[in-house]
């Protein structure tokens, strides 16, 4: 079996997205919110979030862990994201 097609745009590879910066609490809100899907930390304070609808987010956390401990506050709601750091 064989079939003709026309791709509509162009076949290159685009450029990957870089994260959106937001602040401090603007990623608390999302995480508290169960917006998150996965959360990574660097020791350098930056804080990484992937949302549900895979957008990504870079932020600063005031002190190291502190991102997990706002998950942990979090409780249920956000057991299911996946969190890393370095």
């Amino acid at each position: 079996m064989t079939d003709t097609f026309t791709l509509d745009v162009d076949n290159v590879l685009l450029p990957e997205a870089t994260p959106m910066s937001l602040s401090w609490p603007e990623a608390e809100q999302m995480i508290l919110s169960d917006d998150a899907q996965q959360i990574a930390q660097t020791h350098a304070l930056s804080v990484y979030l992937t949302l549900k609808d895979g957008r990504e987010f870079v932020t600063k956390e005031p002190s190291i862990d502190e991102v997990f401990r706002v998950v942990e506050r979090c409780g249920d709601r956000c057991a299911g994201i996946a969190l890393a750091t370095e």
